[in-house]
């Protein structure tokens, strides 16, 4: 039956059964969407960034909030990336907790003091946030 042949009723009694069924199957469904995302990386990345083009005042006020409610977070964040693009700070190639060969990223211990930062790969980032560790330099394993 199509919708525009259903009543008001039919219409709730389905809307109500796909919400049941999001809620009976929410690990299947978040797991299906990830392997999607995993297997379609491009053509994910490329919605994203058109979504973002096409909506760019719904991200500028995004982007607003943010700097508003974690103001030294934001300025920290904007330090360490100003001081890295001008050459003031370098990136090191490595983890400097398990010294895995890597991109790192930036972690900041605290906020107020902006360069102070740890470079950590990712794994070791989440972990930090997480408050613990992990070594890996007796594996000597690298990406």
């Amino acid at each position: 039956m199509k919708v525009k042949d259903m009543t008001p009723s039919q219409i709730a009694g389905r809307a109500a059964a796909r919400l049941r069924y999001r809620k009976r199957h929410a690990k299947e469904l978040i797991e299906r969407r990830r392997k999607y995302r995993l297997g379609n990386y491009e053509r994910v990345l490329a919605l994203h960034r058109r979504h973002r083009e096409l909506n760019p005042e719904y991200y500028k006020k995004d982007r607003q909030q943010y700097q508003l409610k974690f103001r030294d977070k934001y300025f920290a964040h904007q330090a360490v990336y100003k001081a890295v693009k001008s050459g003031k700070m370098i990136r090191p190639d490595h983890c400097t907790s398990c010294g895995l060969v890597c991109k790192p990223q930036a972690h900041h211990r605290d906020y107020s003091k902006h360069l102070d930062v740890m470079w950590l790969c990712p794994p070791c980032h989440g972990l930090q946030h997480a408050g613990r560790t992990i070594e890996r330099q007796a594996k000597g394993e690298q990406r």
